[in-house]
Order: C-alpha cells, then structure tokens, then sequence
C-alpha cells in the first residue's frame, strides 16, 4: 500500500515513529511488534487523529538500524 522501499521490520525489532507537520509532532509511537513499514504506516496515522494537510512520516527501526521518512498528503 505505502511502501516503495524494502527496508524490512520483524515483530521482535523496536520502532519508532512520528508524523510531523512544519517541525510539530502531531503523533508518535515507539514499541515492536510491526510486521511492515506499511503496519508502522497506518498505526501512526490513526494516531494523528484528524489532521489534514501534508506531513512527514519518519520511521526508525532502532534494531536493524535504519531509518525512512515519508511525505505523506492527508486529505
């Protein structure tokens, strides 16, 4: 759905994620159990409510190292 990279999570790895709009955190979320970048997707944007406008999701596996960041339109 989301995904355009392969940047792989297990359900044992650590994320963090947040959503943020001009440098404001509107949501975060830090714990494991994700199964795909589009799982840590979607739980971070039922997170941010009813925001609408365009926004930057970053997400970081703190267990694998990597990090990825997503503009993201909410309409």
């Amino acid at each position: 759905m989301f995904s355009r990279v392969n940047n792989q999570i297990s359900p044992c790895d650590q994320v963090f994620a947040t959503i943020e709009n001009n440098g404001h955190i509107i949501a975060s979320v830090n714990k494991s159990n994700f199964r795909s970048t589009d799982d840590v997707v979607r739980t971070i944007l039922s997170l941010a409510g009813s925001f609408l406008g365009v926004a930057q999701v970053n997400i970081r596996n703190k267990s694998q190292g990597w990090t990825e960041n997503r503009a993201i339109c909410l309409a």
